[in-house]
């Protein structure tokens, strides 16, 4: 298996860092002429040489290295020094370095709090990397997932508040929205949190049992994420919803089963 094909392997799992990583350097480095440097310090990164990656990552392309420099940075714990970096590779004119910048300036974002922010560079990102947007779909359903968490969880941001005076729809309706747009596009990868967070909506737990036990097989803690999403949207369309609708009554009775009410 050449190291391209093993890309491809990594952007179809459920690794949350891994995954959207494999999927930028599909995209990017295949024809590039420093691609082969840029690998090198992606294998460093992973085999625990930090400072052999930002090496290697300094004699590469500025825009890509940059951005692979803030992931790199996210992953050891660093997130103060991510920012920069992220900031950066944000102004790229390249949708896929940029769009990747974003997601990775949303997790820095939100672990401070700030959710406002990371809605709108969320938002921004999502829409790079989306096709509507001419950018490529190898991020799309990363991106829709992180955003579609964010949602899920908080009320009434800003960038929902846009959406919907100029959509007319409801606050749910472009939380649906966004991981929906995440299950469609899955070139590269379909993380199993994407089935979550569409498919509860209608009722088919089926495909969200199914999405569950994928991730419990990688490991407990992609379970613990998914079972999160799966309670934290299952309350707020109890929240949403007329306690004897039969919708209701289905949304307890699984929220329930699997731990959340």
């Amino acid at each position: 298996m050449n190291c391209w094909d093993s890309l491809d392997q990594v952007a179809e799992g459920e690794d949350p860092w891994l995954g959207p990583l494999a999927g930028v350097l599909l995209a990017e480095l295949e024809l590039r002429e420093d691609g082969r440097s840029l690998l090198s310090g992606v294998t460093a990164q992973l085999t625990g040489d930090a400072e052999a990656a930002r090496a290697l990552y300094a004699e590469a392309d500025e825009e890509i290295a940059t951005v692979l420099l803030g992931n790199l940075l996210i992953v050891s714990g660093d997130l103060v020094a991510a920012e920069e970096p992220l900031r950066r590779a944000l102004r790229s004119d390249n949708n896929m370095i940029a769009g990747y910048a974003g997601h990775l300036l949303g997790h820095v974002l939100i672990s401070r709090n700030e959710l406002e922010e990371a809605g709108n560079v969320l938002s921004d990102a999502f829409w790079r990397c989306h096709p509507r947007g001419t950018g490529p779909d190898v991020l799309v359903p990363w991106v829709g997932v992180r955003i579609g968490e964010l949602l899920a969880g908080t009320f009434m941001l800003d960038v929902v508040d846009d959406l919907m005076e100029a959509g007319g729809m409801s606050e749910l309706y472009f939380t649906r929205d966004f991981f929906e747009n995440a299950a469609h596009f899955t070139k590269h990868g379909g993380p199993s949190l994407t089935k979550i967070g569409l498919h509860l909506f209608p009722c088919d737990f089926d495909v969200v049992r199914d999405a569950l036990e994928r991730l419990s097989v990688w490991s407990d803690e992609r379970y613990e994420r998914g079972r999160a999403l799966t309670v934290l949207l299952g309350r707020r369309l109890l929240e949403e919803e007329r306690p004897w609708s039969d919708y209701y009554r289905l949304w307890r009775e699984f929220v329930a089963d699997i731990g959340g009410v």
